[in-house]
């Protein structure tokens, strides 16, 4: 017997809400996985930043967030960062995208600006001075003003 249009319309219904409820199914098997891959990937970053500074251990939750904040947001800290991901050839994430909800404003070096960057640490600001030669002043060039 021949089916109707009306029954091969209902039978592809049906075939494609079967189809999108196995999809749904392996979304989710999908997304647990990958969550606890992040999960897992935290932790262990966690702790290498843990054994490396144990003084974070006393920090609130606010309070390591700034830290980190003010740490991974610097240029030093994004050309390191894009050196080590050029070395083993990972593409780096733009600081301040989607994942992170940051940005402070200033775009990140190029990888082409980053390979000839040497891995010195930043050099440390001389000591002030006074300019005039009675040591009066702040060393900005101005008097002394309660500084």
């Amino acid at each position: 017997m021949r089916k109707t249009p009306k029954q091969q319309l209902d039978e592809a219904l049906k075939t494609l809400k079967e189809a999108q409820s196995a999809y749904d199914l392996k979304l989710a098997e999908y997304t647990e996985k990958e969550e606890k891959a992040q999960t897992k990937r935290s932790i262990e970053r966690g702790k290498v930043v843990g054994n490396a500074l144990p003084e974070l251990a006393i920090l609130t939750k606010s309070q390591f967030a700034a830290y980190m904040g003010k740490v991974m947001l610097t240029d030093y800290a994004r050309l390191a960062l894009m050196e080590i991901c050029e070395e083993t050839k990972t593409p780096a994430v733009p600081m301040g995208g989607k994942d992170t909800g940051q940005s402070n404003g200033t775009a990140a070096p190029t990888p082409a600006q980053a390979a000839g960057h040497t891995n010195t640490p930043p050099t440390p600001k001389p000591a002030e001075t006074p300019r005039n030669g009675n040591g009066i002043g702040n060393g900005n060039g101005g008097g002394n003003t309660g500084q």
